[in-house]
């Protein structure tokens, strides 16, 4: 995550497997920094705000329908978990989105080296997608495994490719949902701190 003052964009991260998460937005920031610099702590949440309202008006729904239209993969698991989520700490905030939380994920989105799968899952795959059931479901399980074991398995993106046709339209929503937002708060009343000069107030 980036420190306060800096608005996010995306990279793939090892914290959460085919994640989009904090990586510094140049465009976004310099269009919402005046704002940010006159609101202060204020603005931190609010613009993190925006970005978690948008991810799930704009990006999530295309991530959902990118893996339920690849049938190539273990989808179940997967599309349930996709989501977005805003960060805010102290001195950091943002917005997570992609499949939170799936192990497997990065493994879909990047592609696999050689490696021992799951044959349980694998089994599970077989049987629900490909319709096939005792002896025969076991035989095709066990040939994908093998594959899997001695070539890795392809990669098949359904976060990045849609950051990148994405983003710019997710830009423009975040920037006109936060200058609302950041309009609403500049027009709040200041509460400013009690003057230490002149006759004192008593109760």
């Amino acid at each position: 995550m980036a420190g306060a003052g800096s608005a996010f964009g995306a990279s793939l991260t090892g914290l959460f497997p085919a994640v989009i998460a904090g990586l510094k937005d140049r465009m976004l920031e310099r269009a919402m920094r005046k704002r940010m610099l006159r609101l202060g702590a204020a603005a931190g949440p609010i613009l993190a705000h925006a970005m978690y309202t948008s991810s799930m008006k704009t990006l999530i729904p295309w991530i959902q329908a990118r893996v339920k239209a690849n049938r190539s993969v273990f989808r179940g698991q997967l599309h349930q978990r996709i989501t977005a989520k805003a960060v805010i700490k102290s001195k950091e905030y943002g917005v997570d989105f992609g499949a939170l939380g799936v192990k497997y994920s990065l493994n879909v989105e990047k592609g696999a080296p050689p490696h021992k799968p799951d044959y349980k899952k694998l089994l599970q795959y077989v049987r629900k997608k490909m319709g096939l059931k005792g002896e025969d479901a076991k035989r095709v399980a066990i040939k994908i495994g093998e594959t899997i074991e001695k070539s890795g398995s392809k990669p098949y993106p359904f976060v990045m490719p849609v950051w990148e046709g994405g983003k710019k339209q997710w830009r423009r929503d975040v920037i006109q949902r936060a200058n609302i937002a950041f309009k609403i708060e500049l027009a709040k009343p200041r509460i400013s701190a009690p003057s230490m000069s002149g006759t004192p107030v008593v109760p």
